[in-house]
């Protein structure tokens, strides 16, 4: 499959979903891609990379007896969704040095097994997250509007391009903007020395609110905010990397609170 990047993968595409500050909603963008993605047909993986403090089961409300990534190459992935699984994050952080290496052999081993695979991070960089980035066909720079923030994506941006990863191949994401989008988007896109910058609107209290009680299919069905705008970057970025992605349609008039 031949993309815009000049590479034919013939294994699943790997996006590894990053930030270099915390709360900005890496995880959650992360996990309405995998949704997304295996609404429309494509054999989905999530892989919780935050090896210490993932806490996407948890959300989820899996129990901490599931199979998760302490057992590396032994890891059995948990079917959330149709078409979408997702390999947990282990209980005990203070395994993660000693899994990374194993963890890295196993994203590997199940890309010839699914159509893409989505790994996300933790908000402190390691040798896995070296690992993920060095092998991904898309990076996602995840960040917000604080100054804080968009400075931490600067420093992620250039440590990206130091591990050889070309700058075609990193999408940076500006999400939970403000009604001030445009003037953030700017100066985003001049501090980063880029205009490939995505925006997606806030829908940090939709999402708390109904993740939170498991119910991220009607959370995906309702098109709640960021839902539509993490579509949007799904249906740019996804034929780049040799997948077909296109906009589904979904039942807007549900009711959420019923």
């Amino acid at each position: 499959m031949g993309h815009e990047f000049g590479a034919t993968y013939e294994t699943a595409p790997l996006i590894t979903v990053v930030s270099a500050s915390g709360g900005v909603g890496k995880s959650t963008i992360a996990l309405i891609m995998g949704h997304l993605a295996a609404r429309a047909g494509l054999r989905t993986a999530l892989v919780e990379g935050d090896l210490q403090f993932g806490d996407m089961g948890f959300w989820l409300g899996i129990g901490t007896d599931a199979s998760n990534l302490s057992l590396m190459q032994d890891c059995k992935p948990v079917r959330i969704f149709n078409r979408l699984d997702l390999f947990k994050a282990p209980a005990l952080p203070e395994i993660a040095e000693d899994i990374a290496d194993g963890v890295a052999e196993l994203v590997e081993s199940i890309r010839s097994s699914y159509d893409l695979v989505i790994a996300d991070t933790g908000q402190f960089w390691s040798g896995l997250t070296g690992s993920l980035l060095c092998s991904s066909s898309l990076v996602l720079l995840i960040m917000d509007q604080r100054e804080a923030s968009v400075y931490g994506a600067i420093k992620a941006y250039e440590l990206c391009g130091r591990l050889g990863i070309p700058g075609a191949r990193i999408a940076c994401v500006a999400n939970r903007r403000s009604g001030k989008s445009r003037s953030e988007v700017g100066r985003i896109q001049g501090a980063l020395g880029t205009e490939n910058v995505f925006c997606l609107q806030d829908g940090k209290t939709n999402v708390e609110s109904l993740i939170g009680m498991g119910r991220v299919d009607e959370f995906i069905e309702a098109s709640m905010l960021p839902t539509d705008d993490v579509e949007r970057l799904l249906c740019e970025t996804l034929p780049k990397i040799g997948l077909r992605f296109e906009k589904q349609q979904r039942k807007k008039a549900r009711r959420i609170f019923s």
